[in-house]
């Protein structure tokens, strides 16, 4: 993925614009245009900015079927159960999930920024 700086063109009020990535052909970025603040009543897309000469692509995406904010990797309901949003190789998959006291917790860190390394 190219992590170019990409110039996003203007937009107007209450619009979210956020640079995704970029290919030999494309720039990637979606917009979430908002009505109110929870993000889940407005319009979502995804638009492809041609590099070259062609048109921009642009993909809808259905808004009215998230269950949360679309920005949020993170929620919890009603009911305060807690979720996790994770994409996988297969799917991206939601989890319930259950926070432990931060006593317990033990960082691991020092492991990856070993492996990163390796």
């Amino acid at each position: 993925m190219d992590k170019m700086k990409f110039d996003c063109p203007e937009v107007e009020e209450n619009v979210a614009p956020y640079y995704l990535l970029s290919d030999t052909s494309y720039d990637y970025v979606e917009t979430l245009k908002s009505v109110e603040s929870t993000n889940l009543t407005g319009e979502f897309t995804i638009t492809a900015y041609n590099k070259g000469d062609g048109e921009n692509q642009i993909l809808f995406i259905p808004i009215e079927k998230f269950k949360y904010r679309i920005d949020a990797f993170f929620n919890e309901d009603k009911n305060e159960n807690r979720y996790i949003m994770i994409p996988e190789d297969d799917a991206v998959k939601i989890y319930m999930v259950e926070f432990s006291d931060e006593s317990e917790y033990v960082s691991r860190f020092a492991e990856y920024e070993k492996q990163a390394k390796e």
